[in-house]
C-alpha cells in the first residue's frame, strides 16, 4: 500500500515538474531529453516501461512539451541524427502559443509506434546521467522468470510453436553460420 502511494507521488510530481518546464518555469538550459525506465509493472498501476519527456521554446512558434510512453526504446545512429522509436506508444503534447491569451492546446494519442529523429550529439538525463543521445546504451528489460532463448535454440522454440521462419531470414546472423 506504500508503496502504491509513494508511486502516485512520483508520478504526480513528474507530471508537475514537466507542466512547469513547459510553461518556462523551470529553466532546463538547453533543453535535455529526459528519459524514464519504470520496473515496477503493472503492479502500481503503470504499464509503460519508459517515459520520454522532450521539451521546446521558441518565441515564434512557443513553448511545447512532449511526452511520450512506451513499452520498448531505441536508439539507431544514422550520420548526424538519431532516430529514437518507441513501441506502443501513448503520447501527449502541450503547447503554449506565444500570444497574450496563452492560449493552450493538448493532444493525446496512442500509437504501435512512434519515431522521432534529434541531432546526435543532444543530451539525454538518463539514470541520474546525463550523456549523448548517440552514446545511449539501453538495455531491454527482461521480465523475471522469463525464458530467453538465442541462435539456434529461439530457433528450435520457435519451430516447437509452429512459428514459419521467414525466408529472408539471414542464418548466418541468427545462429553464426548457414544450414
Amino acid at each position: 500500500m506504500v508503496k502504491i502511494q509513494v508511486a502516485k507521488i512520483a508520478l504526480c510530481f513528474l507530471v508537475m515538474a514537466i507542466i512547469s518546464i513547459a510553461r518556462g518555469q523551470i529553466d532546463v538550459g538547453d533543453s535535455p531529453l529526459i528519459l524514464y525506465k519504470i520496473n515496477s509493472g503493472e503492479a502500481h498501476g503503470i504499464k509503460r516501461k519508459y517515459i520520454l519527456c522532450v521539451n521546446s521554446n521558441s518565441p515564434k512558434d512557443g513553448k511545447t512539451s512532449l511526452i511520450v510512453m512506451g513499452d520498448t526504446f531505441s536508439v539507431e545512429k544514422h550520420g548526424d541524427e538519431c532516430w529514437v522509436s518507441m513501441t506502443n506508444t501513448c503520447v501527449l503534447q502541450t503547447h503554449f502559443a506565444p500570444s497574450r491569451t496563452n492560449e493552450v492546446v493538448q493532444i493525446k494519442m496512442w500509437t504501435d509506434g512512434f519515431p522521432l529523429s534529434f541531432p546526435k550529439h543532444t543530451k539525454v538525463v538518463f539514470q541520474s546521467e546525463i550523456v549523448e543521445l548517440s552514446k545511449l546504451n539501453v538495455k531491454p528489460s527482461v521480465e523475471t522468470g522469463a525464458k530467453v532463448d538465442e541462435g539456434e535454440d529461439a530457433l528450435r522454440e520457435m519451430k516447437k510453436l509452429g512459428v514459419e521462419l521467414p525466408e529472408d531470414i539471414d542464418m548466418e546472423k541468427a545462429i553464426g553460420h548457414k544450414k
